[in-house]
């Protein structure tokens, strides 16, 4: 047999034994679960760790980078509590920057994380956060 063929088929007896076993590489790999930003603020406590995609309002400015379920009535508009950190931001035409301050509708996707005490974001003031968050327009 040839070196090539014996290779081949190492890697493919590997590839099924992991399968067979669950050591595929994915373990702990979910992908987003489509919820409403609303009750994830309702009971944040019960979505901590969850792997979430929502659409939000995104606000961020100066030591400022968050997602909110609705903005302040106000120019530019500020983001209403409750809201949660996020370290990212989004490009593309749903997106508006102005007085220093961008903000826009998006789909926001990332693991969801809570703490009562706090500690997320800027100055550890947040007790919400979207962890590897992936901001797009919807």
């Amino acid at each position: 047999m040839s070196r090539l063929t014996k290779q081949t088929k190492l890697v493919a007896l590997v590839a099924l034994f992991a399968l067979a076993t669950g050591c595929g590489g994915d373990e702990g790999i979910v992908g987003p679960r489509d919820v409403e930003l609303e009750s994830v603020l309702a009971d944040p406590e019960g979505h901590d760790g969850e792997r979430l995609r929502f659409r939000a309002f995104y606000v961020g400015s100066f030591e400022l980078s968050v997602l909110t379920a609705a903005l302040a009535e106000s120019y530019p508009p500020q983001p209403a509590e409750p809201t949660i950190w996020v370290d990212a931001s989004p490009r593309g035409g749903c997106i508006v920057t102005d007085v220093g301050v961008t903000w826009g509708e998006v789909v926001a996707e990332g693991v969801f994380r809570y703490d009562e005490g706090g500690g997320f974001g800027h100055l550890g003031i947040y007790r919400m956060q979207l962890e590897g968050a992936r901001l797009a327009c919807p």
